[in-house]
């Protein structure tokens, strides 16, 4: 996930959101929202794509840490003016995470 390659990165944090919504055991979900917060900023594009992923991964599936991951994606603002077409969901985590849960209800 920190390797210089993007691709080799990007492919680290999609393995990542894979096991958040497949197989959570062992994972720290707070440790994984510090590191999104702290470098996801900063990361390439691709890169950003799949820690986005993880993050709304993060707050679709613990109600406990959804506030914080809402509140990263917030404070990060990624894909807040994404375009998208009606009926789908946007990318920007604030929308998808509170989407996604309502139809999980």
């Amino acid at each position: 996930m920190k390797d210089k390659d993007r691709w080799a990165a990007r492919a680290g944090w999609h393995f990542t959101a894979s096991a958040v919504n497949k197989c959570s055991d062992g994972l720290d979900f707070a440790a994984l929202l510090d590191r999104v917060e702290k470098e996801m900023p900063k990361a390439k594009p691709k890169v950003q794509w799949t820690m986005n992923n993880t993050l709304m991964a993060i707050g679709i599936k613990d109600a406990k840490l959804r506030k914080r991951a809402i509140a990263i994606g917030e404070k990060i603002g990624l894909y807040k003016d994404w375009p998208m077409s009606k009926g789908c969901i946007i990318p920007y985590v604030p929308v998808a995470v509170e989407a996604m849960v309502k139809r999980q209800k």
